[in-house]
């Protein structure tokens, strides 16, 4: 009986590149969950800095934590389906590797989750550090509405930051959510929008996630892969709004609301590439791009 107890309930998943100065800290907040039946599995996508070497004295110190090196950087979208591949547990969440969780975070979101089986996934509340981001925009708001396209409709209801991807999920949930082309804008808002054709969300009282305003999804290297095609050019968020209009306009009498959501995704994605523009037409914007490697033709490392 002792050693079931000892078998790990949920496997969290830990994409890194370049981050030495938080992954540790990341890293000992996980470690220190009042839930210690976790498998915590590293994969460090090539980093340069030293994140190696941190993660390789945590993971010697604690078998709680496996680590994975990759020999080349093979982008964020991969190293995120890399980690959720290697799971072996019921449940999965991936953990930023400058984010910060509360010690009852993992142990509050399991019990909700077990004890309501209609719903895929589960979030504490998130705060930006430092104030970066608005409340309203943070992306941790329950929805549970029990037709799916009113789930979609208020998903996307407006552009946020989409904490709730970084809740806790069950793990079979999460594979058949994952998108698994090639890379494309708004990867995790797919996922939570494939989610919730047949899942509620909810975003319980219990248990904080503390998010950096500085990641990866804040930098212009995101845009990049995006000037790979003509159809990515003028509609970045061309596949998210395919999936949703392929995967809810069968809702009976739902199929004017889906419309509506997928023009009001349009418009996004526009106003998103408008801002780029403005960022590219920067010195600002210039200098970014040449200090990712754009201006050499290659594509900027992602986490």
């Amino acid at each position: 009986m002792l050693a079931q107890q000892q078998l790990p309930r949920i496997s969290i998943g830990v994409p890194v590149y370049n981050a030495k100065a938080t992954i540790g800290r990341s890293l000992e907040g996980l470690l220190m969950q009042s839930e210690p039946n976790v498998e915590i599995l590293v994969s460090d996508n090539a980093s340069t800095d030293g994140t190696y070497e941190i993660c390789a004295a945590i993971a010697a110190s604690d078998n709680r934590v496996r680590l994975f090196r990759q020999a080349c950087n093979i982008g964020a979208s991969m190293n995120f389906r890399y980690l959720l591949d290697l799971a072996n547990c019921e449940y999965f969440m991936w953990a930023a590797a400058d984010d910060f969780h509360s010690r009852d975070f993992v142990e509050s979101n399991l019990k909700f989750l077990v004890e309501n089986p209609q719903f895929g996934g589960s979030t504490s509340p998130v705060q930006f550090v430092g104030g970066f981001c608005a409340p309203d925009v943070v992306g941790d708001k329950t929805i549970a509405q029990d037709c799916p396209a009113e789930r979609i409709a208020s998903y996307v209801d407006l552009w946020h930051r989409n904490s709730i991807f970084y809740g806790v999920y069950r793990t079979e949930v999460l594979r058949r959510a994952m998108w698994r082309e090639a890379p494309a804008m708004g990867e995790d808002w797919i996922v939570i929008a494939r989610i919730l054709r047949f899942w509620k969300l909810k975003r319980i009282e219990a248990g904080n996630l503390f998010r950096s305003g500085g990641g990866a999804s804040c930098s212009l290297g995101v845009f990049m892969p995006m000037m790979s095609e003509p159809l990515k050019n003028l509609f970045p968020l061309h596949h998210l709004t395919k999936t949703i209009h392929n995967d809810y306009l069968n809702v009976q009498g739902k199929q004017r609301m889906i419309r509506a959501v997928c023009r009001k995704l349009t418009r996004m994605g526009i106003t998103m590439w408008l801002i780029l523009g403005k960022r590219l037409a920067s010195g600002v914007g210039k200098r970014a791009l040449q200090s990712v490697g754009f201006a050499s033709g290659s594509w900027p490392s992602s986490p």
